[in-house]
């Protein structure tokens, strides 16, 4: 999480007030409504690393197994005759179009805003809450 604009009371450490940690598992609006009370906005990255992937974000490393696993089970398919359902489009260079960079990154950088005295989540994506 980021510090962004001009904030009077930043809220990381000394070496970089600016920039802290955050639980990636609680959503964006935890942070919002259960953190620290702020005059200013904020960026949240989301960044899911993990030892052994040093430089590698988790769900590209995921999306990359998935590609090669839907090219074993599509070949092992057409070598006996079988089909199977592949999401690959037509072009398109993920076997799930979600796991595209342009799809990944539209989402991992929320952005906020202070409005009215309320932080409030820049394009927000529509529907995000809708399974509860």
């Amino acid at each position: 999480m980021r510090c962004v604009g001009n904030p009077r009371y930043p809220h990381g450490t000394d070496d970089d007030p600016f920039s802290f940690n955050v639980s990636p598992f609680e959503c964006t609006h935890y942070h919002m409504s259960q953190g620290l009370s702020t005059d200013h906005a904020h960026e949240f990255t989301r960044y899911w690393g993990m030892e052994g992937l040093e430089g590698r974000e988790l769900l590209e490393a995921c999306a990359d197994v998935y590609d090669r696993l839907d090219e074993l089970v599509c070949d092992a398919h057409q070598r006996l005759g079988a089909q199977v359902h592949s999401y690959r489009g037509e072009g398109s260079a993920k076997a799930l179009p979600c796991m595209e960079n342009e799809e990944i990154l539209k989402h991992r950088i929320a952005r906020t805003v202070v409005r009215d005295g309320r932080e409030v989540w820049e394009e927000e994506p529509p529907g995000l809450h809708s399974h509860r």
